[in-house]
């Protein structure tokens, strides 16, 4: 991936997760000499979603996962308008994204449709879900 394509796919992150009231700690990329060594392109750090905030009630702390795993999808999203990229969950570049959705399941996200466990079939159709089709 281009340093220019890492850019776009964490700013989506970043501005996403903005606009849903997440905070963000840090946005990083990777100098492309390093790349193999991080195992990454680039990163953005926030506090956890599930113990991160402050919630008052468990339909808040739903919806902050939610949010969370809205901001996840971003990144992809943004690629998908400035670069075209597939929006499919089988894309490399967002594979931790959709790797940090499962785990905001351990934390407690209902994915509808799910009964106990987690991943799955029910859990990649909710994050297909996330992936809207922008309008171009």
């Amino acid at each position: 991936m281009k340093l220019e394509q890492t850019a776009i796919h964490e700013a989506g992150h970043v501005v996403v997760g903005y606009a849903l009231g997440l905070a963000c700690n840090e946005v990083a990329l990777t100098p492309h000499g390093q790349v193999e060594e991080m195992d990454e392109y680039g990163h953005v750090t926030h506090p956890n979603s599930a113990y991160g905030y402050e919630h008052g009630s468990l339909h808040e702390r739903q919806r902050t996962l939610r949010d969370a795993c809205i901001a996840c999808c971003a990144g992809l999203a943004a690629e998908h308008v400035f670069f075209k990229v597939s929006l499919g969950t089988d894309n490399e570049n967002s594979e931790c994204d959709f790797q940090n959705i499962i785990e905001y399941e351990r934390y407690g996200l209902r994915i509808r449709g799910k009964r106990g466990g987690f991943s799955g079939d029910a859990t990649w159709r909710y994050i297909d879900r996330q992936l809207p089709i922008p309008c171009t």
